[in-house]
């Protein structure tokens, strides 16, 4: 399964229950930062590593940089333990 997968059929509809500025911010770290980088990666391809490289490149200023790490932390955490547990 594929990240981009996973945030639309897993991920962003189990949001639903968290405040609109909340998913307001997720939806644009999301947009901005984490599916251009890593949405199409497979779930089994998102290592240490390579999220942290990822964490690394994020060069832009502002809050983004802020939420966009921290999104991506909550859903990369989410979707691998999902997807091991799966495996």
């Amino acid at each position: 399964m594929l990240l981009n997968e996973y945030w639309d059929e897993s991920y962003w509809p189990s949001c639903g229950r968290l405040r609109e500025c909340t998913r307001v911010g997720y939806a644009s770290a999301w947009r901005r930062h984490i599916r251009p980088e890593l949405g199409d990666m497979d779930l089994a391809d998102l290592t240490g590593p390579r999220i942290q490289s990822w964490l690394d490149s994020i060069t832009s200023a502002g809050a983004a940089v802020r939420r966009g790490p921290y999104c991506g932390r909550c859903c990369v955490r989410r979707c691998g333990s999902d997807y091991w547990m799966r495996t």
